[in-house]
């Protein structure tokens, strides 16, 4: 499951960053912030993914050291 969730974590700054550049070459004030919007979404779900496979790994870390 972690690759999984790299892999997931990956994907989700790229789309950030596509979010950010796009924001950049917007025509219109609502275009822009719509685009900053969305990247901050993006953003958000990376640092959750984040937190969830630091905790797999303090979890599986952590069933590994009970039974030793």
């Amino acid at each position: 499951m972690l690759l999984k969730l790299e892999e997931q974590i990956h994907q989700a700054y790229g789309h950030a960053e596509d979010c950010a550049h796009r924001a950049r070459i917007a025509r219109n004030p609502q275009q822009r912030s719509d685009w900053l919007f969305v990247e901050q979404r993006w953003l958000t779900l990376a640092r959750t993914l984040s937190f969830a496979q630091r905790f797999e790994r303090f979890s599986d870390e952590a069933k590994r050291n009970r039974y030793h």
